[in-house]
């Protein structure tokens, strides 16, 4: 929402009486007309409060509603501003594409009053809309008529629709969908909710929005009186008979058979049918092609993710789910994908490029949000792999047994990768020998033919063992000077003025072509892993990447841009652009130690300052960069 538009807001909230255009304008400073279309514009975008600016003829504008939705917009209006509505070029868009689906019969004129804006404006977010809606296979035209309408399928519409809803609350659905209400919505939520508890059939809450989001799109595409195409006939799932049964006499509405199978078919993968669960669904080479594209991962990794049957189970259980959603032109969205992505980053990459090796055997269009979910699997491996790794410590201790089990809960608190603490009093100080420990703690001498790495102890009461014991746990290597020194080069640091993301790394990537470090196709890579996914790292930090076999050696360039651009949903004005050789087995690791270096922003604001190879390699001298094979967050 624009800043002027909030100020109005702010103005009505603290004037419990009718304010005039002219007092308005003269606070904003803005003409009274614009004030008159703000107002317009904000009706709608309040009614998400259930708030509406009325008008009185010759006292001006007063913000109605009752105190609770009054209470809710002073708070985000006041403390919470990052939560209110937006007014960007995409919910400007959104808006549009709901005004087609809820009115027919509108010209460009009479849709540009509806949104207060200009007919020139209006021309600008069509463009707009009919790129969004093009990417479902909608086209946007005018009728005989001049009135501006959707020209497809009705399936294809209801895909389009449903694309718009799927990731909205139950409140803002009702405010964009305008023949549904919210008790509506609610009796659907129960109808489910009692239809999956009789069954016993245990859905995620990605799912259940799924069904609830495509039941609101069929039953409001219905009362409009569109009814979908002739589908092929197929057996009902018993929940979903259910819930259309409930709809059916709670609603008044006819549901028949041509739309239960339309909604069988594209819910068939999560509410299956008798036949559907009895039905046995070779497998076989899709598994095989996980295995062989997970062992392939051995040349850029040292991790053996196609050993773990755990791992490929849970992939090929969701990319076959993937596949059925798919076939329906349906596609999931991932309310946690800026997470996933900030979290996980090297587990984001591999399901990515587990991702693009599928598509480029079977051509199936995987999503960003689809990459995301696969993401989650890699870290669950990591995360098992982490307790399968987990050390045991020996403690050898003459203070007394009191004191050695004080060590052991200390050790215990303070150490999630310690598994195990084990106490022997000084006189079985030999049975260490007979039992395999990663580390010994202790308070006597032990000799030199000791065979454990041991931390000798003289006070339990401090710190410096706590220290010691962190010193040994660390898993990983240190970077040496001369390994980041291959990958950063004094002549691959540059100063680059771009627009947006793909011109910065066009440029960046010429000027690598240029000086023989890198080639054309590693850079189409490069631009075609940043369509997928953006890279922004926050923090004014970009990291494009690729892992290709057309690399040489592998080489990251470091560009300073003269001004900030925006890259995904931040301001970047430092790229790190990574070309990593697919053979270089340290890729990853070195991934996920530069990412975590470039979240100090006290490191980028230095960098920023002087972008240049001395000042990077001091700061990574200074942090004691990590080669990291453990995930941060897992």
């Amino acid at each position: 929402m624009k800043k002027s538009k909030v100020e109005l807001i702010k103005y009505l909230l603290n004037k419990d009486r009718y304010v005039s255009a002219q007092e308005i304008s003269e606070y904003i400073a803005m003409s009274s007309k614009t004030v008159s279309r703000y107002v317009k514009d904000l009706d709608s975008s309040l009614s998400a409060y259930n708030i509406k600016i009325v008008s009185a003829k010759g006292l001006g504008y007063k913000l109605s509603g009752d105190d609770e939705s009054i209470a809710k917009l002073s708070y985000d209006i006041f403390k919470n501003e990052n939560n209110l509505l937006k007014d960007s070029d995409e919910d400007r868009v959104k808006q549009l594409l709901f005004i087609i689906f809820n009115e027919k019969n509108l010209t460009c004129k009479q849709i540009s009053e509806k949104m207060a804006i200009s007919i020139s404006r209006l021309r600008y977010y069509l463009e707009l809309a009919k790129q969004k809606a093009l990417s479902l296979g909608v086209s946007i035209d005018l009728d005989d008529s001049k009135n501006i309408c959707f020209s497809a399928s009705e399936k294809l519409k209801r895909n389009l629709l449903l694309e718009l809803i799927i990731k909205l609350k139950s409140k803002d659905v009702v405010s964009v969908i305008k023949n549904i209400s919210i008790d509506e919505i609610n009796s659907i939520k129960t109808f489910i909710k009692i239809a999956l508890k009789d069954s016993e059939t245990l859905l995620s809450d990605q799912d259940v929005n799924l069904v609830l989001k495509l039941l609101i799109v069929s039953i409001s595409r219905l009362k409009n009186g569109f009814k979908v195409e002739e589908s092929e006939k197929t057996e009902l799932s018993q929940v979903l008979e259910n819930i259309i049964n409930k709809i059916e006499k709670s609603f008044a509405i006819q549901i028949v058979d041509e739309e239960r199978y339309y909604l069988q078919s594209i819910l068939g993968f999560i509410l299956p049918t008798k036949k559907q669960v009895k039905k046995k669904i070779s497998s076989s080479e899709l598994r095989q092609e996980i295995y062989d594209i997970l062992y392939s991962f051995n040349d850029f990794s040292e991790m053996e993710y196609y050993k773990d049957e755990k791992l490929i189970s849970d992939l090929l259980f969701h990319i076959e789910r993937f596949i059925d959603r798919e076939k329906d032109l349906v596609w999931a969205s991932n309310p946690i994908l800026k997470d996933v992505k900030e979290n996980v980053p090297v587990e984001f990459n591999l399901a990515y490029f587990l991702c693009d090796a599928l598509n480029k055997k079977y051509n199936y269009s995987i999503t960003e949000d689809e990459i995301g979910f696969i993401a989650m699997y890699f870290a669950l491996y990591e995360r098992r792999r982490r307790h399968e790794k987990k050390k045991k410590v020996a403690i050898i201790c003459h203070y007394g047994l009191g004191s050695a089990r004080l060590l052991q809960e200390k050790i215990m608190d303070t150490f999630d990768e310690i598994d195990e603490v084990e106490i022997f009093p000084e006189v079985f100080k030999d049975m260490v020998y007979e039992k395999k420990f990663d580390i010994v703690v202790s308070s006597v001498p032990l000799g030199d033919n000791f065979s454990f790495p041991v931390i000798y102890v003289n006070n339990i009461f401090s710190g410096e063992l706590l220290a010691k014991l962190e010193e040994k746990l660390k898993i990983g290597e240190k970077t040496t000077d001369e390994l980041f020194k291959s990958l950063f080069l004094p002549s691959a640091f540059f100063e680059i003025e771009a627009k947006n993301p793909i011109e910065l790394i066009e440029k960046l990537g010429k000027e690598l072509c240029k000086k023989g470090l890198s080639t054309c196709e590693v850079i189409d890579e490069v631009i075609k892993r940043e369509a997928i996914s953006s890279t922004n790292i926050g923090n004014n930090v970009a990291i494009p990447h690729a892992l290709s076999e057309k690399q040489g050696l592998s080489i990251i360039a470091v560009a300073k841009l003269k001004e900030a651009i925006i890259w995904g949903d931040d301001q970047v004005r430092l790229v790190f652009l990574l070309c990593f050789s697919s053979r270089d087995k340290k890729s990853i690791k070195i991934f996920k130690s530069l990412y975590y270096f470039l979240k100090d922003k006290s490191k980028i604001e230095t960098l920023l300052n002087k972008t240049d190879y001395e000042n990077l390699m001091n700061l990574m001298e200074e942090e004691e960069v990590w080669l990291l094979i453990e995930s941060k967050f897992l």
